[in-house]
C-alpha cells in the first residue's frame, strides 16, 4: 500500500494521528462479561438477543468440521463425539456425512490445522444445494 502511494515508510506518528482522526482512542482493556447486575431484565434481554443474532451467523464462521459418517459412528464409542449432536446430510455424489460444530467432535489439533486453514471449515448449511 505504501508504494501505491510514492512512500517507502510511515511515521508512527503520523499513523497515531490517522487513528486519532478515524476516532479510535488507546484505553486500558476492558472485560466483556457481566458480573453485577448480570440478572437485570434489561441484561437478560441483551444477552437473549445477542445469542439470537449469534446463533444466526455461526453458520458463516469457520466453526464446522464434515466427516462421513462411517467415521463418526467409529468415533462415537471412542467418546470424540458430543452425544445428539451432527448435522447428517448427503452430498450430491451419494456420500452420508455429519457435519459437527469444531466443540462437538474432538478431533487431535494436528488434524485440525491439517485439513483445515482455521481450524474449522464453513458450514453446509449454509450452502443451498445440500439434500436433506
Amino acid at each position: 500500500m505504501l508504494q501505491e502511494h510514492g512512500l517507502k515508510t510511515i511515521c508512527p506518528l503520523t499513523i497515531y494521528h490517522w487513528l486519532k482522526k478515524l476516532g479510535f482512542v488507546y484505553e486500558p482493556r476492558k472485560n466483556g462479561y457481566y458480573v453485577d447486575g448480570h440478572e437485570r431484565p434489561l441484561t437478560v434481554e441483551y444477552l437473549s438477543n445477542f445469542i439470537k443474532w449469534y446463533l444466526t451467523y455461526e453458520r458463516q464462521m469457520y466453526q464446522w468440521i464434515q466427516i462421513t459418517q462411517y467415521e463418526s459412528k467409529a468415533l462415537k464409542p471412542e467418546g470424540l463425539v458430543m452425544p445428539n449432536s451432527g448435522y447428517q446430510y448427503r452430498t450430491k455424489e451419494g456420500t452420508d456425512m455429519v457435519e459437527y460444530h469444531v466443540d462437538s467432535l474432538h478431533l487431535s489439533e494436528e488434524r485440525m490445522r491439517r485439513e483445515t486453514s482455521f481450524g474449522g471449515q464453513l458450514s453446509v448449511q449454509r450452502e443451498p444445494n445440500v439434500d436433506n
